[in-house]
């Protein structure tokens, strides 16, 4: 495999960052909660891996702490990618407010007539992202939402929740597409109390679809507090957890 082939991955937590060389497990850089994304910190965090990340092909995952979601209905007519993020911009900003003016954003366009996914983060964390790909010589192949990433591994047609420390995104889907997003953000150690809450809300709004379970996506460091009572207490869920073997959230994002 030519040097150059190999695919790194960083993961961008808002308590720490952690990498994942290529043949390698995933290992924690930084740790400690982040008030944001800064060129500056990620930069000193990851000078120590320059040669590593040298005209390396890299792959950033970025915590949903840092990113949101809104999904665009299909609309006729829409026809190019500028309109679309037209749109999803102005539904970002009755959302959100002047802020948005900030933020860039994306567009998931796969198939007509369905729903489209919308995505959003600062830009100032796209420009470290890149300030630090140029410094330290190595190719920026994807920037991530870490929603993107768990979607690799869900197969069903089911909705979905990610669960990551103080962060909740619930997923609905009708027929394979996501049509909505609950976000949530919990204390630490009641992540599982609360998807419990949200999962039961959510069922109750689609009796219809009672039937159909809700499948959890935990990050590892929540399993000592994902009670076997909480997650046993709404049948809607089924729970999956990815790489339990991972110490870190941020290592966990990076094993996916």
């Amino acid at each position: 495999m030519l040097p150059w082939s190999k695919q790194t991955v960083i993961a961008i937590a808002h308590d720490g960052i952690a990498i994942k060389q290529s043949n390698k497990m995933p290992e924690l850089i930084t740790s400690g909660t982040n008030s944001g994304v800064t060129y500056a910190a990620l930069l000193s965090a990851l000078t120590p891996y320059a040669s590593a990340l040298n005209n390396q092909q890299v792959r950033v995952i970025i915590s949903n702490h840092f990113v949101r979601y809104t999904v665009l209905p299909w609309q006729q007519g829409v026809n190019t990618r500028a309109d679309w993020l037209a749109l999803a911009e102005h539904t970002f900003r009755k959302q959100y407010g002047t802020v948005t003016q900030d933020w860039e954003m994306r567009v998931n366009l796969t198939h007509t007539d369905t729903p489209v996914v919308a995505s959003a983060i600062d830009q100032s964390i796209r420009n470290a992202l890149h300030q630090m790909a140029e410094s330290l010589n190595f190719k920026l192949k994807a920037i991530e939402p870490l929603l993107m990433s768990v979607s690799a591994h869900h197969k069903s047609n089911d909705s979905f929740l990610i669960a990551e420390p103080e962060r909740l995104l619930l997923c609905e889907l009708e027929d394979g597409e996501i049509v909505s997003f609950t976000a949530s953000a919990p204390p630490i150690a009641q992540e599982g109390q609360n998807a419990s809450q949200l999962i039961a809300r959510y069922a109750l709004q689609n009796s219809k679809q009672s039937a159909k379970p809700v499948i959890s996506y935990i990050s590892s460091v929540l399993n000592a507090n994902w009670s076997q009572s909480e997650s046993a207490a709404n049948t809607q869920q089924q729970v999956i957890k990815l790489n339990t073997n991972q110490a870190s959230h941020a290592c966990w994002m990076a094993g996916l």
